[in-house]
């Protein structure tokens, strides 16, 4: 079970692209399309990589989350949903997903909402949840793919 190519190309486009490592929000180091790791391991202050590289590295760790979510799940997932939890789990990171709402209605069988994915529009700073607008926008976006009945194929 792997993502789709649309899935790749809606991470790239919400995560942007650095070559040279940088901060995030959270004060880990980042490169590539917001990578915390490269070939397994931590990014590192001045480490840099071209195009390519994070394009690997990118689809390793969109296929590495997508794995883990097909394994955990109870259920089927179509492709837009699988994409759109890869991206959720790309962005907030695996355990998030496992602990949210939405995954534990999904694995019920209970129907999921567009508020279970835009409920996490929020990050820390400065001691507080501050919403951003550009997540509640990924999280809208996230929805839409994971009720898409464009592709009602089941994943496999």
């Amino acid at each position: 079970m792997q993502p789709s190519e649309r899935c790749i190309a809606f991470i790239k486009s919400q995560e942007g692209l650095d070559l040279i490592a940088r901060r995030d929000v959270d004060g880990s180091w980042i490169l590539g399309y917001s990578c915390k790791e490269f070939g397994g391991k931590p990014v590192t202050e001045g480490q840099t990589t071209d195009l390519a590289g994070a394009d690997v590295e990118c689809r390793a760790q969109a296929n590495k989350l997508a794995r883990g979510i097909d394994n955990f799940s109870r259920n089927p997932l179509t492709q837009g949903q699988l994409d759109a939890l890869t991206d959720f789990a790309y962005n907030t990171g695996m355990l998030a997903l496992l602990g949210s709402t939405l995954w534990r209605c999904h694995q019920a069988g209970f129907p999921v909402t567009e508020s279970m994915f835009v409920a996490w529009n929020k990050i820390h700073k400065d001691g507080a949840l501050v919403e951003l607008p550009a997540l509640t926008k990924r999280r809208q976006l996230e929805w839409a793919m994971f009720s898409s009945t464009a592709n009602e194929t089941k994943a496999s």
